[in-house]
């Protein structure tokens, strides 16, 4: 059976299951709606069905944390939220017609790797596209305490709202001194502007911070910047649209299967964009093929 997920308050989120709807019925495709607030909602699935989501980074977090391992039924991508980084990363397309084609002739299912974080005193939480400590946590904190993004995203624009708090992020972020502790040794990061930590390469709108993030390595991809002065960052920023930051010298690169991060300062903390503030530490490691995702004919 396949089943639809998304949120009926969202505008943009509704408009697109509307086209999505139509064209089901327009197809002779049987699907029914499913509300899923609690994980009891999914409990009742198996392989044979497809549950299709429509939404952002944040609702495929949600449907992270509420699935178990070894979750049998793939999912399909509908891209409605304002970052999207999830389907940037692996490739799914907007629209309606690309779902059609998903769950069609010639699809694929792959499992996707997940990250789980836990800061220290918090309950651990699932990820999808990055967790992260420092400048981007604030950002996103910015973003979901404003207005901005809730006003921009029903006309496309949410990415505005990330460029522009984005800017104001660099006049205002804190630098800490950071440990990053990996299985094989433990490396001190002097004024640290942000660490982040990945299953897949973008964040924040379009940031390739993690360029080489693979989701079925079984691994997460650590960037961390230490840039001296809000200049350089700026100029870390600016290339990391085109992949070129990682040729700078106070940007870090590492990959591992678990670590922990410590830093002497609070900082906000994020998993994919949901922020938790005041940390100073956390662990991370990979939850290999955690997810099962249907691609359309033509992704690897």
């Amino acid at each position: 059976m396949l089943y639809i997920i998304y949120n009926p308050n969202s505008g943009h989120g509704a408009e697109s299951a509307a086209e999505l709807k139509s064209l089901l019925s327009a197809s002779g495709t049987p699907y029914s709606i499913l509300h899923a607030d609690t994980p009891a909602d999914l409990s009742g699935l198996t392989a044979d069905d497809s549950v299709i989501l429509i939404g952002g980074d944040g609702s495929i977090n949600r449907f992270v944390n509420m699935i178990p391992k070894d979750f049998p039924a793939p999912i399909l991508l509908m891209p409605s939220g304002s970052g999207n980084d999830f389907a940037r990363g692996t490739g799914i397309r907007k629209g309606a017609e690309y779902v059609l084609s998903a769950y069609g002739p010639g699809s694929s299912v792959r499992r996707l790797d997940t990250g789980i974080a836990q800061p220290a005193g918090y309950a651990p939480k699932k990820f999808t596209v990055s967790c992260g400590i420092g400048y981007d946590a604030a950002v996103c904190h910015m973003i979901n305490a404003g207005r901005l993004k809730k006003r921009l995203s029903p006309y496309g624009l949410g990415t505005i709202a990330y460029i522009l708090n984005g800017i104001k992020g660099i006049f205002t972020y804190k630098r800490a001194n950071a440990w990053l502790t990996l299985p094989d040794q433990r490396i001190r990061l002097k004024n640290l502007a942000f660490l982040s930590c990945h299953c897949l390469p973008y964040e924040g709108g379009g940031f390739a911070f993690a360029p080489d993030a693979d989701p079925c390595d079984g691994k997460i991809d650590i960037t961390a910047v230490t840039a001296a002065n809000r200049f350089l960052f700026f100029l870390t920023l600016a290339a990391s649209l085109f992949k070129l930051h990682v040729k700078l010298p106070w940007v870090h690169t590492y990959r591992c299967r678990a670590a922990k991060i410590t830093v002497d300062t609070a900082l906000a903390f994020h998993t994919d964009g949901e922020v938790t503030r005041n940390v100073t530490s956390f662990k991370v490691k990979a939850i290999p093929g955690f997810l099962p995702v249907r691609f359309a004919p033509g992704k690897d």
